[in-house]
């Protein structure tokens, strides 16, 4: 379901709704330098717990150890598997205002060849690295530590501020990332044969409340100005619980977002600057 399908709708249903999503919710949209964004009634997730962990957190210094075999002599190790199917929020950010807000910030040393959308997403798709996990990005790749990191921290914010509306616990809400496609999901947790609507209903009601209050709330840290000029990111303003991040905290900064002064005096622009706006969004 996009928008589109809500204006539809509220035609059928409800016009004096038409407002909300015609004008209100493709503002929000705009603001946060979104694309577009679908609702997904039926993705399939599947969890396979393949063992268990002791001693460190760290992947270098961790033993996985496999669950038992089910027979004394069997060579086999099991898998134990689930399959359950949710509800879940699709965001994709702007691409045009992605590649200005790189430009603003001097990461883009040469220009792509065109400027459809096309081109553009062909020049990100060639020059974004693999990511690992388990370690920090490093300086040396600069675009995909900064779409990566505006990306992560984008979701982040937005899985925080899902929560107090949707209904959720936090742990209860997770996230896939998509860097490539500038893209992610919010997804529920599901452990049940039907889902209560809690995204739709933030889908369908209170939508732009969300993303005002992911810009609002999002800034503010009750650990800076420690926290902004350190990792930029804490418990407080940008972690989730790792249960919920594939990533485990890694290579998050509000200043991918908000902006910042760095150390060295040079201004860093956020994703939010309005230097980076677009005057429209392709729906």
């Amino acid at each position: 379901m996009t928008i589109k399908d809500l204006e539809q709708k509220a035609r059928q249903e409800n016009s004096s709704r038409l407002p909300l999503y015609q004008e209100t919710y493709r503002q929000a949209l705009l603001s946060t330098g979104l694309a577009d964004l679908h609702l997904i009634g039926d993705v399939p997730v599947t969890t396979v717990p393949i063992g268990c962990t002791r001693n460190q957190r760290e992947a270098d210094e961790t033993v996985i150890r496999a669950f038992p075999g089910l027979q004394p002599k069997d060579p086999r190790t099991p898998l134990y598997t689930e399959t359950t199917e949710t509800e879940a929020l699709l965001f994709r950010l702007d691409l045009r205002r992605v590649m200005r807000w790189l430009r603003l910030n001097g990461l883009i040393t040469e220009e792509p060849a065109a400027d459809d959308e096309a081109t553009l997403h062909a020049w990100i798709l060639n020059r974004m690295k693999t990511v690992n996990p388990f370690r920090e990005i490093t300086r040396d790749h600069p675009v995909t530590q900064a779409i990566f990191g505006l990306v992560l921290s984008f979701r982040h914010l937005v899985l925080r501020q899902a929560v107090i509306l949707s209904g959720f616990d936090r742990t209860s809400v997770s996230e896939y990332l998509f860097p490539r496609a500038l893209s992610f999901v919010l997804y529920s947790k599901n452990r049940t044969a039907f889902t209560i609507g809690g995204l739709y209903t933030l889908f369908e009601q209170t939508l732009h409340e969300h993303l005002r209050a992911v810009m609002n709330a999002g800034e503010i840290c009750i650990d800076d100005p420690v926290c902004l000029e350190e990792t930029g990111a804490c418990h407080a303003c940008m972690h989730i619980s790792e249960m919920s991040c594939e990533y485990f905290n890694r290579n998050l900064h509000r200043k991918y977002l908000f902006g910042r002064l760095e150390p060295d005096g040079r201004e860093y622009s956020g994703y939010w600057d309005q230097r980076c706006a677009v005057e429209q969004i392709a729906m």
